[in-house]
């Protein structure tokens, strides 16, 4: 591994604590953007919302897959304004919307009602995530099943902790903890890394050590 270079997530868990992420300590949070953890062998640090959304996406991934997507009534429907051919797109995928957990209804023309939303994205806007869903799916055709992943990533980016977000340490831990369960090549589903490492000897050498 480089200096101070984005890596593998397998690389990290086999060099630099052996067995997980649930393993490191962690150090504390810089700039409420990255998250420092102390390894076996050296400093991990991993860029929050990056892998709060990989954990979040392969989540959805596998509800989606298993057709087993927990959905969450909103009290009150959130109405939003698109354009026409955005409504009659509602009209038309409201069945695999439905598949991804979005619950869409249209009320006129250029008005949609936002009904229910995935369980696991509570912290989204629900008016924002129904407004971008939507438009990728108008981006990426006619093909639903070729368009799942970049809509289940836009999905998982709004339901996520964010850059500038503060996160308490048990939620750190939980994070880290969550990485576990989750099988990715150490990088969020846009293809941003996820964890950097900077081991002892780096550091050493640094300060003349």
């Amino acid at each position: 591994m480089g200096e101070g270079r984005a890596v593998d997530a397998a690389a990290v868990r086999s060099e630099l604590h052996g067995s997980s992420f649930g393993a490191l300590r962690y150090v504390g949070q810089l700039r409420r953007m990255f998250l420092v953890c102390e390894g076996e062998n050296g400093v991990v640090i991993l860029d929050q919302h990056a892998a709060a959304e990989r954990v979040t996406f392969e989540r959805l991934r596998r509800a989606y897959v298993t057709r087993s997507v927990p959905m969450q009534p909103l009290l009150v429907p959130e109405r939003i304004e698109l354009a026409a051919d955005e409504v009659a797109l509602v009209e038309e995928r409201a069945e695999e919307l439905l598949s991804v957990g979005l619950d869409l209804a249209p009320l006129g023309p250029t008005t949609v009602a936002v009904r229910a939303v995935p369980a696991i994205l509570l912290r989204a806007d629900p008016r924002r995530l129904a407004r971008d869903l939507v438009s990728e799916l108008a981006r990426q055709g006619n093909d639903f099943s070729k368009a799942v992943d970049l809509v289940l990533a836009t999905m998982a980016c709004h339901g996520s902790v964010r850059g500038g977000d503060e996160m308490a340490p048990e939620e750190v831990r939980a994070l880290l903890g969550a990485l576990d369960t989750v099988d990715f090549a150490g990088h969020c589903p846009h293809g941003r890394p996820v964890v950097f490492t900077l081991r002892w000897g780096e550091l050493e050498r640094k300060v003349g050590r």
